[in-house]
């Protein structure tokens, strides 16, 4: 009797310790209490700057937060279910510089994998200038791609308002100066290669009267016959009478 009664508390103990761990699969957990059900990252890229003079801080759901000081990959720590929410957002960009940041793909429902495709991508703008020599009497206008005009208001340093992203191009013409000078402009064109442009130079000189000189001809006395000569395509044809007229 005391043998099959002890038989039966040990079957019944193995029912029980059966339905517990079959419980168990069926929620995701196992036996010691820990929950098996993977988790997923979110990570992404930023493209665009070259390590320098800034910082670009990134936040998922509001509550983490990660700073970047250079392109690369990057990830954030927080683990998450599948189908649960996330959302990558920029916090701040703390630069002096000329920095634009485009942030795409940063948010969406995890579908039973890894999140790697967020993307930032930043552009970094410069300036445009360089100096004016020589010149004098009125102020020289200047510009910039056929539309922005800039006033130099003498032998100075300039710099054009607005800039111009790396890879984008630069035209510099002279829209006006002085009719008693010749200018003209060197280093005037180019692209935009991660650094300022300063090398741009403005060269003025002041306009001189033309030095005209000839030899005159041989001619027979009494000779009526004009002499025509040019002195040159922009200026008119002249006639000399031998008759002093």
């Amino acid at each position: 009797m005391k043998n099959s009664a002890s038989l039966r508390s040990k079957l019944f103990l193995l029912l029980i310790v059966n339905f517990i761990l079959l419980s168990c699969t069926e929620t995701g957990g196992s036996s010691d209490g820990s929950n098996n059900q993977e988790k997923y990252t979110i990570s992404g890229n930023l493209s665009g700057l070259t390590a320098g003079a800034w910082e670009l801080k990134l936040s998922l759901n509001t509550a983490e937060q990660i700073t970047l000081t250079s392109s690369g990959d990057f990830s954030f720590t927080t683990k998450f279910d599948s189908l649960e929410n996330y959302l990558v957002e920029i916090v701040s960009l703390d630069t002096a510089l000329d920095i634009t940041c485009n942030l795409t793909n940063g948010s969406g429902s995890i579908a039973g994998a890894n999140v790697f495709q967020v993307k930032v991508v930043c552009k970094q703008a410069f300036t445009i200038g360089g100096t004016v020599n020589g010149m004098t009497g009125t102020d020289i206008i200047i510009q910039n791609n056929g539309g922005e005009n800039l006033t130099v208001s003498g032998n100075e340093s300039f710099t054009f308002p607005n800039t111009l992203f790396n890879g984008e191009t630069f035209n510099i013409t002279i829209l006006q100066h002085s009719t008693a000078q010749t200018c003209f402009v060197e280093n005037e064109s180019g692209i935009i290669a991660n650094e300022i442009v300063s090398n741009i130079s403005i060269v003025c000189t002041d306009q001189t009267s033309p030095t005209i000189s000839f030899t005159p001809l041989a001619v027979p006395l009494g000779t009526t016959t004009p002499i025509v000569f040019q002195f040159n395509k922009s200026m008119n044809t002249n006639t000399l009478n031998l008759n002093g007229s």
